[in-house]
């Protein structure tokens, strides 16, 4: 009898965006992009334009970060 491996939720704070070039920025989204979707369930920021990896990845759940009000909706999307 197999099990179905359990889905794992992970939540970065890094952003998703295609032109963030930071070095920890690069490596999140460069692990993420590796992640086999069908075990990791990932949610990250985003701004105008992710990255098409990470954008392309099923799985993948990104929060816009706007100009303003992002600490109510990223806090929601936390507890939630």
């Amino acid at each position: 009898m197999s099990k179905t491996p359990r889905l794992i939720t992970t939540f970065t704070p890094s952003h998703a965006e295609v032109h963030g070039t930071n070095a920890q920025q690069l490596t999140v989204k460069e692990i993420v992009a590796r992640l086999p979707p069908e075990r990791f369930h990932v949610t990250m920021f985003s701004g105008a334009e992710p990255d098409p990896r990470i954008k392309a990845r099923p799985n993948t759940e990104l929060i816009p970060a706007r100009r303003h009000g992002n600490t109510m909706r990223f806090l929601t999307r936390l507890l939630l």
